[in-house]
């Protein structure tokens, strides 16, 4: 059986992951399945709003345990890349409502 101080050791050699990257691959998901619906009406808005949500998907997916494991990622380099990812995402959030005027 495993000490609690170890289990939480190893746990942080893994990198990131949990309800947060969960959150943000379902909401990124939200945003993607928005967009779709989008695309009657306007076709640029479509691909703005699915961007964000490509990078909100994106953001979740590398902050989680399989994908450091699965692509060999350090744990410094997951949360680099999913805050990285994350950002892409809140700047194409701005300048889509800085493009649209609705700010």
């Amino acid at each position: 059986m495993r000490s609690d101080g170890l289990h939480r050791a190893m746990s942080r050699e893994r990198g990131p992951s949990g309800v947060g990257a969960t959150l943000s691959v379902v909401v990124g998901i939200l945003l993607v399945a928005y967009g779709v619906l989008l695309s009657g009406t306007s076709l640029l808005a479509a691909a703005w709003v699915a961007a964000v949500g490509v990078c909100v998907v994106a953001s979740g997916l590398v902050a989680t345990a399989w994908a450091g494991e699965r692509f060999g990622i350090s744990p410094r380099r997951q949360r680099r890349m999913s805050t990285a990812l994350g950002l892409l995402g809140v700047l194409f959030a701005i300048a889509y409502f800085l493009g649209s005027g609705t700010v």
